[in-house]
C-alpha cells in the first residue's frame, strides 16, 4: 500500500502546480457593471494573492517531499499550513469590479481546500502502515476514492491553482498603469524563483547527500520551464521571451537526463551498474554524458536561461517604469 499511497498522493499534487491548458471553464458569475477601484486596491488585492498563494503552493511542495519520505509529520504540518492559506485566500477583499474573475478563483480555491483536506485524512496513514487494521484500510479507502475523486473534478474542469491564481492577479494588474509588463514581471519572477527552489533541493540531495527523492524536485522543475515557456507575453517582450524559449532546450535536456538516470536506476534496484542490461548501461552513460555537460565550467548554456529570464525581467520592469 506504501507505493499506492504515495503514487495518488504525488500525482494529485501535480495538479497544484502544472500549467493547465484546459478550455473547461468554471461556471461565470453574473454580475453588474462595476466602477473601477482605486490603484491601492488593486495593489492590496494582488499582495495578498500573492503572499497567500505563494504560502499555499509552498507549502503542497514541502508536503510532497515529506509523502515522499513517509514522514507523518511534516506531511500533516506542510498540508496544515497549506490549508490555513487557502481559508485565507477565501477572505481576501477584492475590487468590486473583479468579482467575476474572483468568483472563479475561488470556486478553484474551494476544491483545493476539498483535497488538501484529504490529503490530510491520507497523511494519517504514513506511520502506521503496514500495520492498519481492517477498520483503518476501510478508512484509508474512503479517503483514497475521495481523494480519485477530487483530483478528477480538478482535471476535468480544469481547476488549476496556477491558473486562476496568476488570472486573478493579471485581472487586477490590467488596471493599473503598464500592469500588463507588471503582471509579466510578477510571474516570470515568481516562477524563476520556485524553478530555483526546486534545482537547489535537487542539488541538496545529488550532490551533498541530502534526504529526499530528487525525482519529484526534477518533475516539479520540469513542470515549472513548461509554466515559464507558456506565460502570456506582452507585445513588446516577445522578443525576449523567445530569447528564453531558444535557452529551454539545453536545460530542459539536463533535468531530463537525470530524471531518465533516476528512473532507470529505480527499475533495477540494488543491482550494480555492472550487472544492468548492456543497452540500459548504454542509456544511463548517453544521459550521464548529457547531464555533465551542462554543468561542465565551459558550458556556456548553463547560463543561458537564467541570463534571458533576467534579460527579459529587465525589459519588464523598464516598461513598466519601475
Amino acid at each position: 500500500m506504501t507505493k499506492k499511497i504515495l503514487s495518488l498522493i504525488l500525482a494529485a499534487m501535480v495538479i497544484a502546480v502544472s500549467a493547465c491548458s484546459s478550455t473547461t471553464q468554471p461556471a461565470a458569475t453574473t454580475t453588474a457593471a462595476v466602477a473601477p477601484s482605486e490603484a491601492w486596491e488593486y495593489e492590496m488585492y494582488i499582495e495578498d494573492l500573492a503572499y497567500f498563494g505563494d504560502r499555499y503552493l509552498q507549502g503542497t511542495y514541502a508536503a510532497q517531499s515529506a509523502f515522499s519520505m513517509m514522514n507523518e509529520a511534516d506531511a500533516k504540518k506542510h498540508l496544515e499550513g497549506a490549508l490555513e492559506a487557502l481559508i485565507s485566500l477565501e477572505g481576501v477583499i477584492y475590487p468590486p469590479n473583479l468579482e467575476e474573475t474572483h468568483g472563479k478563483f475561488l470556486q478553484t480555491v474551494e476544491i483545493h481546500k476539498e483535497l488538501t483536506e484529504c490529503r490530510l485524512d491520507i497523511a494519517g496513514y504514513i506511520s502506521e502502515y503496514p500495520d492498519l487494521s481492517p477498520e483503518e484500510s476501510a478508512e484509508y479507502e474512503k479517503a483514497d476514492s475521495r481523494m480519485n475523486e477530487i483530483s478528477g473534478r480538478i482535471e476535468e474542469g480544469g481547476y488549476t491553482f496556477n491558473k486562476y491564481w496568476i488570472a486573478a492577479q493579471n485581472a487586477a494588474y490590467s488596471y493599473l498603469h503598464n500592469g500588463e509588463y507588471r503582471a509579466y514581471s510578477a510571474e516570470l519572477k515568481y516562477l524563476l524563483d520556485t524553478y530555483d527552489e526546486q534545482f537547489i533541493k535537487f542539488c541538496e540531495i545529488y550532490f551533498n547527500g541530502d534526504e529526499g527523492d530528487i525525482a519529484i524536485h526534477l518533475n516539479n522543475s520540469l513542470t515549472l520551464l513548461s509554466n515559464i515557456e507558456n506565460m502570456t507575453v506582452p507585445e513588446q517582450l516577445k522578443s525576449c521571451h523567445e530569447e528564453i524559449k531558444k535557452a529551454m532546450p539545453a536545460e530542459r535536456g539536463a533535468i531530463q537526463a537525470m530524471l531518465t538516470i533516476t528512473n532507470l536506476y529505480r527499475q533495477y534496484p540494488g543491482t550494480e551498474f555492472a550487472d544492468m542490461p548492456a543497452e540500459v548501461q548504454d542509456e544511463i552513460d548517453e544521459c550521464s554524458e548529457i547531464f555533465y555537460n551542462f554543468f561542465s565550467e565551459n558550458n556556456s548554456d548553463y547560463y543561458a536561461l537564467n541570463d534571458a529570464i533576467h534579460a527579459a525581467l529587465e525589459a519588464a520592469d523598464t516598461q513598466a517604469g519601475q
